[in-house]
């Protein structure tokens, strides 16, 4: 009898019908990535000596043939200008399996460009073990190529945090960083972790490590899983501010015992030794105020572009900051400090400014002496460029104050007249005739009480309150009908009589007899605090109805001290200048953070 035989495919098990017993192949059990992964990789670019290793973790959810996820990853960059390392969350997406093969795109693997995230493809097979594996290559889209492998995750065997001590702000966010490893010291990320305060009352602390400071003292914030802990140890505390000054980009305030402050822009040490432990986009900034720790307590603080100088309380001077143009005054140009270095010379100082790359003072007798960049001689007639240490400006002028601006300097004399000297480009010098000079020049018959310096342009205050500016008026600083520059002290529009005045980069800002704050200029990041962001060619009044006794205007933002003893700062918040524990501009004075 003649056998028919049928074979047929189902479910890729293949049947047979023959003389012999019919024989089953089954399919493999397919393999489901879904859970937690740690990986390793290392990355290289075509032609070039430059070589990427990272390490880290990712939570995978395989459905069917598709797979998704998250991770986090730590990795070093050896074979660039500078080397490196960073910390960065990624998504994984358009994932990809079939039988052993797998594949993946990981978003911002190959770093950032101006128009986003660099992905990376991964392709790779999967080994079935025991035990189980990933690995394959990975490919970016600006020549790196990679070599990746992955692992279910292994037991951790160590926990700590990062920092494992920490001094904060009352009303300040931190986050700490939980470092867990494996046995074998790789670095291990998404883990289910709990934590908790050892004292709510002091601070209590979110699910992403985050630490807010509800209240002023010391307490213990723990983290747990996978059998292991960590605790860091915490202290927050308030201050209370005498006074408050705004640099370019940080501020600084002092407290009624004359100790310094500063938070905002900290990539040269500007603002301290403080750490920001929440991030700027970016940047190093400190987004709260942080104690300046130095050999001496403070009457006076001013800050610069990148760079904070401060009178002693014996008239001794200090700076920290920068020194790359010698506006440190220590004698020699050298990198940055974040502790602050006395200024040699041994002048006593009544009077000091912080500009853009140079520092002036007033000293004994009124002399005015200038230190740092004098590229435009904004130091003063000192031959030396840079100068790094103070050079008198002149022998025959006694001042009352003097003012850095980016690339000028003016000075108010005893007798009330006004002097500058520097760059001249938008007529800052009080003419519009030479393009800088570095002797001082005569402004103007008008007699000033008092004067202030922005970026390029200046206003002065008379006795009776009226104020001035010259200088360059293209975003309105001027306080007049839209102008480029004006060469002469021009009044103000509006009539306002003020008590103090003070310029910034392209805005001003003065108080009233009776305490009230009116800016005006460029308005973006809000920094007029008139709740707009638009610019006003004329005086325009900060909301809030807060009084103020002083008032001080930086690059893009101002701040001032309300007469309930707080400071308020308001405008761009890019670096944390605000001091709100985060970097959110605001258009109306935010209370800084930290104070009680």
């Amino acid at each position: 009898m003649k056998m028919f035989c049928r074979f047929w495919l189902l479910a890729s098990v293949l049947v047979a019908c023959a003389d012999n017993p019919v024989e089953v192949a089954e399919t493999p059990e397919r393999i489901d990535l879904s859970g937690v992964w740690d990986f390793t990789e290392v990355l290289f670019r075509t032609n070039q000596p430059v070589i990427c290793r990272d390490t880290g973790s990712y939570w995978l959810s395989n459905e069917h043939n598709s797979l998704a996820g998250a991770g986090e990853k730590v990795g070093t960059c050896e074979g660039l200008v500078d080397d490196f390392s960073d910390a960065r969350t990624f998504t994984v997406r358009d994932g990809v399996v079939r039988d052993t093969f797998v594949e993946f795109v990981i978003t911002g693997a190959c770093g950032l460009s101006s128009e986003g995230p660099l992905d990376a493809r991964y392709t790779g097979t999967i080994s079935r073990g025991p035990p189980l594996r990933m690995s394959g290559s990975s490919a970016c889209s600006v020549n790196f190529n990679g070599l990746w492998e992955a692992a279910p995750a292994e037991p951790t065997a160590s926990i700590r945090l990062r920092p494992d001590t920490a001094s904060m702000m009352l009303h300040e966010t931190i986050y700490l960083q939980p470092i867990m490893r494996s046995a074998n010291g790789a670095r291990q990320f998404e883990r289910d972790l709990t934590w908790t305060s050892g004292d709510t009352s002091v601070a209590v602390v979110g699910a992403d490590g985050a630490v807010f400071a509800t209240g002023v003292g010391t307490t213990t914030i723990e983290v747990s899983g996978m059998g292991r802990s960590a605790g860091a140890s915490l202290t927050t505390r308030s201050v209370s501010f005498a006074s408050v000054e705004a640099g370019t980009y940080h501020t600084c305030g002092l407290s009624e015992d004359g100790d310094a402050y500063c938070w905002g822009a900290n990539e040269s040490g500007q603002s301290g030794p403080s750490p920001s432990l929440a991030p700027c986009p970016g940047v190093l900034c400190r987004q709260a105020p942080g104690a300046v720790l130095g050999p001496a307590r403070f009457s006076i603080v001013n800050g610069g572009e990148a760079h904070t100088c401060g009178i002693a309380h014996d008239g001794s001077a200090y700076c920290w900051g920068s020194n790359s143009v010698g506006q440190l005054g220590v004698g020699q140009v050298s990198g940055y400090t974040q502790t602050p270095q006395l200024v040699v010379g041994g002048h006593t100082f009544s009077w000091m400014s912080a500009g853009g790359g140079h520092v002036c003072g007033v000293a004994e007798a009124g002399l005015a002496y200038c230190w740092g960049s004098n590229i435009r001689g904004q130091a003063g007639p000192n031959p030396t460029d840079p100068g790094t240490e103070p050079y008198l400006v002149s022998s025959s002028l006694a001042f009352t104050t003097v003012h850095a601006g980016r690339l000028h300097s003016c000075g108010l004399a005893v007798d009330g007249t006004s002097h500058c000297w520097g760059w001249n480009w938008n007529s800052q010098l009080g003419n519009d005739t030479i393009p800088a000079s570095a002797e001082p020049l005569v402004v103007s018959d008008v007699l000033f009480s008092s004067m202030t310096v922005g970026a390029s342009h200046n206003c002065g205050l008379t006795a009776e309150g009226m104020a001035y500016c010259w200088g360059d008026g293209d975003w309105g600083q001027l306080g007049m009908d839209s102008i480029d520059y004006v060469a002469t002290p021009t009044a103000v529009a509006g009539d306002l009589e003020f008590s103090s005045i003070s310029a910034g980069t392209y805005h001003t800002c003065a108080l009233t007899l009776g305490g009230a704050a009116y800016c005006w200029g460029e308005g973006s990041y809000g920094r007029l605090g008139n709740g707009s962001t638009a610019d006003a060619f004329a005086p325009v009044a900060v909301a809030g109805g807060l009084t103020f006794v002083s008032i001080t205007a930086g690059a893009e933002h101002t701040c001032g001290m309300a007469d309930d003893g707080f400071a308020y700062c308001w405008g761009s918040n890019f670096n944390g200048q605000l001091g709100q524990s985060g970097t959110a501009p605001s258009a109306v004075p935010l209370k800084v953070i930290g104070q009680l």
